[in-house]
């Protein structure tokens, strides 16, 4: 099945609010409520980016998008629990996997969406985190084929080994998701962030909120993948530190292992993480351990 939890409906046309709202609202309900009907029959959902297809016959087709509102609160996650499937999907994608391990405990795939372009690579991380039971598997970005020149760095910023539950996902929506029943349990987890398209004080902003709220006060250790796309703004652009720089500020005044550069999020490549499994994170040789072994 591919699922569409969020939308990005457009007003009808009218320019009333009120037509705008309702329209939206109905969509977060019809979508809530197809993710229930086919819970029990269905063996993964699948979740696309902004795309807009009809339903055809028995596959059911949602959007996901700019924009997640309530989808999460109208779904019945005693159902989910019931008959657990893999739920695979990035970006407003996070909102679900949050909601769903935060409700259920199950494991769901923070991962390429059905548009998205599957390298050998890419294809090769899917495959082994949906459909193999090794005990324990290696995460690691793509070989650089000129170690002078990086495409994909992965660096240690502050060095640890560490084990825990690996969870996260797109750092906008798991700091729109605090103060809610879906925010993430943060202690003693490994948390993986990214984003895109967000000016540096934005990311400096979210970090802060996170940091305000005690959610990054016990995690074991923070694993940065994508930051990238937001032009820095204000009267001299260039003095505007990068989002690295930011970042490394932001949680300044903790001493977990901090990693950046995983491939994982809105740029290419883009791993399949299985958000919920233990994991365990070696600064030292920069490996990502997935599995109790």
């Amino acid at each position: 099945m591919v699922y569409k939890p969020s939308n990005s409906a457009q007003p009808c046309g009218c320019d009333r609010g009120e037509n705008y709202r309702c329209e939206r609202h109905w969509k977060e309900a019809t979508q809530a409520a197809s993710l229930n009907a086919l819970a029990p029959t269905s063996k993964a959902v699948l979740a696309p980016p902004v795309f807009e297809v009809k339903d055809s016959g028995k596959r059911e087709v949602f959007q996901s998008g700019m924009q997640r509102d309530t989808t999460e609160e109208k779904i019945d996650y005693s159902l989910i629990r019931r008959n657990p499937k893999v739920f695979a999907g990035y970006s407003d994608i996070t909102a679900m996997h949050l909601a769903i391990q935060k409700q259920t405990g199950l494991v769901t795939f923070h991962s390429p969406v059905v548009l998205s372009r599957f390298t050998d690579w890419t294809q090769d991380h899917f495959r082994k985190a949906i459909f193999t039971t090794e005990a324990k598997r290696v995460i690691a970005n793509p070989e650089e084929p000129n170690p002078l020149r990086p495409a994909h760095p992965w660096r240690a910023i502050r060095p640890g080994k560490v084990r825990g539950q690996l969870i996260g996902g797109n750092l906008t929506l798991v700091s729109s998701l605090m103060g809610t029943p879906y925010e993430p349990d943060t202690r003693g987890k490994i948390f993986f962030i990214e984003d895109v398209g967000e000016e540096p004080y934005r990311i400096d902003r979210m970090l802060t909120h996170l940091r305000l709220s005690c959610s990054l006060a016990e995690i074991e250790a923070m694993i940065v993948g994508h930051v990238n796309g937001g032009e820095a703004s204000g009267p001299d652009p260039a003095a505007v530190p990068d989002q690295r720089a930011v970042v490394e500020d932001s949680v300044a005044g903790f001493d977990w292992p901090l990693a950046w550069g995983l491939a994982g999020g809105h740029l290419r490549p883009n791993l399949t993480l299985p958000l919920g499994l233990t994991a365990a994170l070696e600064m030292e040789d920069l490996q990502l351990w997935l599995g109790e072994g």
